[in-house]
């Protein structure tokens, strides 16, 4: 067992649809965060195999989430041709090209998985 502790026990799909969850410092400004989300979209876009981008930030008006303009999802879709692992590298690479931000790159299955385990 001491061997497999660390280790998901649900399989990896290959899955092309992408959440990443972009949350900077709280009081970052609404100027700044969409800045930072539009230079992070042009990123984003640019890479070869990205097909869709699209982004939120904030919360919407009496959404159930409470969430501040420091908050943001970025959503992400591969083209089926393009080659999975170097472009989810290549995405991987420019989010973390952010520092001071909490950020994840989570396919929908496993956001959906990690949700429903933290309750978050």
């Amino acid at each position: 067992m001491v061997p497999r502790l660390g280790q998901s026990l649900f399989p990896t799909f290959k899955e092309r649809d992408f959440l990443i969850h972009w949350i900077t410092k709280p009081g970052t400004s609404d100027p700044e965060e969409v800045r930072m989300t539009q230079r992070v979209s042009r990123e984003l876009r640019s890479i070869p195999g990205v097909r869709n981008f699209g982004a939120h930030i904030g919360q919407a008006f009496l959404a159930e989430e409470v969430a501040g303009v420091n908050f943001g999802e970025l959503w992400i879709s591969i083209d089926e041709n393009a080659p999975y692992k170097a472009t989810v590298d290549n995405i991987e690479g420019a989010i973390n090209g952010y520092p001071g931000l909490t950020r994840d790159v989570l396919t929908y299955l496993r956001e959906r998985i990690k949700e429903v385990l933290t309750g978050a």
